[in-house]
């Protein structure tokens, strides 16, 4: 059996919610096992009120369930399916505190986090459905609607923008063109040296004249993370490949005057421009989407918003009602 959430939700009552499966460990709430959602007193642990005793999903739609949100009237479970095409969803339950019994359930897609951007003094993200929100940066809690632009399909940089990132239609990546002379010159990546390699350019930021990015690439033993930038001044790609990071396929990046950040699948990372220290933060799920203001580290994740301040995380999800950015309860008893 295992304890997934218990929280006050009365003046002497907690919600508890436990699963328990024929198997062990129990890892998923599938046909093995049960979902129990109770209230039981708290000065008196032998008051329980049972709310639903609840059969597993059938079609393996619940792997590694964590309990992310309880509040009076309210528990929230999150899923991932164990078919990695579908995507994760909120099983959200719905009781009466008074009456003690449950309404019912709804399932509700989880919302990932993909664009970050500073608008005065607001953080501002878009959703995966296109819904985009900001807040001011020391008070996530209230959201505002905002606008915020899909990633472009092309950009200029360099002087007199002579440089142009696009991605290519066909193939699905992305290319380095220069239009200072009379006939285009084509920057490939990866260059001549590296031309068999499986990386290509991954998440992208222009910086200065520059273009800084990191790689990303399909699973293979041969593919190698890497971080750096193309310098234009000398035309070239300018790469490093540090040892703990080069089992890495980048998702997101970002860069400013003292550090490179590269989110990946489940982890953050931060390098120090001149000393090239690297620090790694775990993150609940891949990164899409990183920014940082105040000496704070914005992270947009599948599961939502990790803000990031001397190292310490706290968790975000987005709740479909409102929206609203709450603390994920899973993470943050797990710190």
């Amino acid at each position: 059996m295992q304890l997934l959430a218990r929280a006050p939700v009365g003046v002497d009552l907690d919600f508890v919610a436990v699963l328990a499966s024929s198997r062990s460990p129990v890892l998923a709430w599938d046909r093995a096992a049960k979902l129990g959602l109770f209230l039981q007193g708290r000065s008196n642990t032998n008051e329980l009120h049972r709310l639903a005793i609840l059969d597993g999903h059938a079609d393996g739609d619940c792997e590694a369930p964590a309990a992310v949100f309880v509040s009076t009237g309210e528990f929230i479970l999150a899923c991932t399916p164990a078919d990695k095409t579908k995507a994760a969803f909120h099983e959200r339950f719905l009781y009466d505190l008074t009456a003690k019994t449950l309404r019912g359930s709804v399932r509700s897609p989880r919302q990932a986090v993909t664009r970050l951007e500073l608008q005065h003094d607001h953080i501002a993200f878009r959703l995966a459905n296109g819904e985009c929100y900001s807040f001011l940066a020391d008070a996530p809690a209230t959201l505002f609607r905002a606008q915020v632009a899909e990633p472009p399909s092309s950009v200029r940089f360099g002087p007199r923008n002579a440089f142009t990132l696009e991605r290519s239609a066909r193939k699905g990546v992305w290319s380095i063109t220069e239009r200072s002379g009379a006939k285009p010159q084509f920057h490939p990546f990866p260059p001549e040296d590296y031309l068999n390699a499986p990386e290509s350019i991954g998440p992208w930021q222009v910086y200065g004249n520059d273009l800084h990015f990191a790689t990303n690439f399909d699973s293979t033993n041969t593919a190698k993370g890497a971080y750096g930038r193309f310098n234009t001044a000398a035309r070239r790609y300018e790469m490093q490949s540090p040892p703990e990071l080069a089992s890495l396929s980048a998702t997101a990046f970002y860069v400013d005057s003292t550090h490179i950040y590269i989110g990946y699948a489940a982890e953050l990372a931060s390098i120090d421009k001149a000393s090239g220290a690297i620090a790694r933060s775990p993150m609940p799920s891949a990164v899409r989407a990183i920014l940082v203001h105040h000496g704070r580290v914005y992270a947009g994740t599948d599961a939502g918003l990790t803000i990031l301040l001397d190292g310490a995380p706290l968790h975000y999800f987005i709740h479909p009602d409102g929206p609203q950015l709450l603390e994920n309860l899973a993470l943050q008893t797990s710190r």
